[in-house]
């Protein structure tokens, strides 16, 4: 048994316990409690695995890859749950399932339809739809359109960097997979969590959860646009890295 993963999981459940309490209780200090010990977790998280050797022989332009697909994965999923039920009401939170559905069916004819009229390899094509769905996420109008070709480009670019090291490394991919996709998901709700925080202090939480419930839509919320900004620059920053990155030395 791996005690760190213990330590883990019982990390983050201790701070799911604390923020859901803050909720139920209306104490806004467990919910920053919660947010303090989820955010130790995270960090220790990333420094193990930052300085951990047990990633076979996988480059780390390869490392990169793997976390893009868990930024976009907790970006599609986590910050959208708080999204749309802040500015579109929780009921319709069903539409998120139905474009995950659809992504699944329609990823690679569109990656084929693509290769055709652009000029780029897969990987660059997978990026650039990345960065663009992020972009148009920012515009309330436009935002499950961002959603779905973030799906379906990160999804198949996690595909094709798993096939791509399948025979390259010496350890198990799938676990390598699950090591640097949970990296990239703490890392979006590390900034989530925080910048919600950070832009307007603990009392986010209980307008979050009241809305959830109560099934309503706010007009607006500065504290969650400016939140959903660092995100979007943040994982836009990180993608272009990485494909520079993946363009350059290839011994990298």
């Amino acid at each position: 048994m791996q005690w760190q993963n213990v330590w883990l999981t019982l990390g983050l459940l201790l701070a799911i316990l604390l923020i859901r309490e803050g909720w139920n209780s209306g104490k806004d200090i467990f919910s920053i409690f919660g947010i303090i010990v989820s955010a130790v977790v995270i960090i220790n998280y990333l420094i193990k695995l930052a300085l951990s050797q047990k990633h076979g022989k996988l480059s780390r332009k390869m490392q990169y890859r793997l976390t893009i697909a868990g930024l976009c994965q907790d970006f599609t999923t986590i910050f959208s749950a708080v999204y749309i039920s802040v500015l579109f009401g929780a009921k319709n939170y069903y539409w998120l399932f139905v474009i995950i559905l659809i992504a699944s069916f329609i990823k690679r004819p569109l990656l084929k339809t693509l290769r055709e009229y652009l000029p780029f390899d897969d990987f660059t094509i997978q990026s650039w739809g990345i960065v663009l769905g992020l972009v148009i996420t920012l515009f309330r109008p436009t935002y499950f359109a961002g959603i779905f070709l973030i799906r379906i480009f990160y999804s198949l670019q996690n595909t094709d960097t798993l096939d791509l090291i399948r025979d390259h490394v010496d350890t198990n991919i799938y676990m390598i997979n699950y090591r640097f996709r949970t990296a990239g998901g703490f890392l979006t709700q590390l900034i989530l969590w925080g910048g919600l925080l950070l832009f307007n202090g603990p009392h986010i939480f209980e307008q979050i959860f009241n809305y959830h419930i109560n099934k309503s839509v706010m007009n607006s919320s500065q504290p969650l646009f400016l939140t959903h900004l660092i995100l979007v620059l943040f994982i836009i920053s990180f993608t272009i890295y990485t494909l520079k990155l993946n363009k350059g030395n290839k011994n990298e």
